[in-house]
């Protein structure tokens, strides 16, 4: 990619918006499951019921390790975007990125202890430093690695149903015992989320990191390329792969959502996620001028997702509404839309008054080291300030 079409490259995209938008529904409909019933099993009484039993295939097959594959790929594409923006500004962004990935770090490790065992942001903060360090390699590397790391995934799929045949007694012995924690206080459901998160962090570095740092490094190159913004050259590469993303990302899920347990199938799924993810990024480019209504969800993506925690946290834990362990799969899945449709609205709203949403905001502002202006600029005229 030349200086020249760097210094071209437009501010914002609408495109990435739109996918974060959409992606926000897919990650609650997974983290669901585990804010209301933490990492214990869901009860068999709460499974028996046929429209559970179904409700519980449809988050396997269409969501389970698609949609954190989205906001990776989108990762790696906005690495690209604030090397040219540097670029264009003249500055070492190393700094920048530093202070950026320590603003991640510190908003990781509260939404992890106070509301929500399954965090992201830590993970991506760790992966990263790996990728800064891949920012100048070239696009061959680049998607060389990115399929270097799916074959890690698979490994590590393969490794991790080992684990788990091994450990499966004991440990839902060891997380049956757990449930009381979420039902009581505040301060009770962060001493269970930390030791939950003991048992998770023994897990993600095998299920979530190599396929995260795949397609970090994937968006990384889709960036070096403006994919994004020469959407019609994106379309036709993925149009010319349908046939394969259709049977890996059909065939392969339909597997994996009738035989989770099953180790063919885990390892599988390491292959058929992001083939899925790609169809889904295909319907939204295809779709794109209709989905305007999700680009200021997907600008305030960190606000949302942070925020899909503090609210289900309520629902379910004891300090809240105290309904963690009583809700079905169906029940979870339709409340999902009705949450995000909610934050859909409230995105659109806030961002009327404000360029940008509140964690947005202290996360620019850390990275940039100074108080950056956050209403728009007709009302801080207006209000004389």
């Amino acid at each position: 990619m030349n200086t020249q079409s760097i210094a071209m490259r437009p501010e914002r995209l609408a495109l990435p918006d739109l996918l974060r938008g959409f992606a926000l529904l897919g990650i609650l409909v997974v983290n669901l499951t585990f804010l209301a019933h933490g990492i214990n099993p869901v009860p068999a009484s709460l499974e028996a019921a046929p429209w559970d039993r179904l409700a519980t295939w449809i988050v396997r097959f269409a969501f389970e390790s698609k949609f954190y594959l989205l906001f990776s790929f989108l990762f790696g594409y906005g690495l690209s975007l604030q090397l040219a923006h540097a670029e264009r500004q003249d500055i070492a962004l190393g700094p920048r990125y530093a202070r950026r990935l320590l603003g991640l770090t510190l908003f990781g490790i509260l939404h992890a202890t106070c509301f929500f065992m399954g965090d992201i942001l830590i993970s991506y903060a760790l992966l990263g430093t790996i990728l800064w360090g891949l920012r100048k390699r070239s696009v061959l590397f680049l998607m060389r690695f990115s399929l270097g790391m799916l074959l890690a995934a698979v490994l590590g799929r393969f490794v991790l149903a080992i684990l788990l045949s091994d450990a499966t007694g004991s440990l839902t012995s060891a997380l049956s015992s757990t449930r009381t924690g979420y039902r009581g206080t505040f301060t009770d459901a962060i001493q269970q989320r930390l030791q939950d998160l003991i048992v998770f962090y023994i897990f993600t570095p095998l299920f979530n990191w190599p396929s995260a740092l795949g397609l970090f490094a994937l968006g990384l190159a889709a960036g070096k390329e403006q994919l994004l913004e020469k959407t019609e050259r994106l379309e036709r590469s993925l149009k010319r792969t349908l046939p394969w993303l259709l049977l890996l990302g059909i065939g392969g899920n339909a597997l994996y959502a009738s035989c989770p347990e099953h180790i063919l199938s885990l390892v599988l799924e390491a292959l058929a996620a992001p083939a899925l993810s790609a169809l889904y990024l295909l319907g939204v480019l295809v779709l794109r001028h209709r989905l305007s209504w999700l680009a200021p969800a997907g600008q305030m993506s960190l606000t949302n997702y942070l925020g899909q925690a503090m609210i289900a946290s309520f629902v379910f834990c004891g300090w809240g509404l105290g309904q963690f362990g009583l809700w079905g799969a169906s029940t979870l899945l339709l409340f999902a839309p009705l949450l995000w449709g909610g934050q859909l609205l409230l995105s659109k709203l806030w961002l009327q008054k404000f360029r940008q949403g509140p964690d947005e905001w202290l996360l620019r502002c850390l990275t940039y080291a100074r108080w950056e202006p956050l209403r728009r600029e007709k009302d801080r005229i207006a209000t004389g300030s």
